[in-house]
């Protein structure tokens, strides 16, 4: 089967880019950025998945990294806190947190 003309495929590293970016946000970013390189140049589609995964994955990362903290800090809380402090410093996020 040939191609029609004007007929476009999704860029692989595009939709890579989604895929890997919840399973390893790093290589998901990668992919995200060679995909827009790759684009810009084939004129494939996945644009819009490339730059939604630069733009949606950083977001999930912070909010995941919040709801850990917070998580372990409700934890923390509630058995009375520990003796000592997991990590330098971490004592004091904790009482921000307060």
């Amino acid at each position: 089967m040939e191609k029609e003309v004007g007929e476009r495929k999704y860029n692989t590293f595009a939709i890579l880019a989604i895929i890997f970016g919840f399973l390893l946000y790093p290589l998901g970013l990668i992919f995200a950025i060679i995909a827009l390189v790759q684009i810009g140049k084939s004129g494939e589609k996945g644009k819009g998945l490339a730059i939604a995964a630069i733009i949606i994955l950083p977001i999930l990362v912070i909010l995941t990294t919040i709801i850990v903290v917070l998580f372990w800090a409700l934890i923390h809380s509630s058995l009375g806190g520990l003796k000592q402090p997991v990590a330098p410093g971490f004592s004091a996020i904790l009482y921000l947190l307060r």
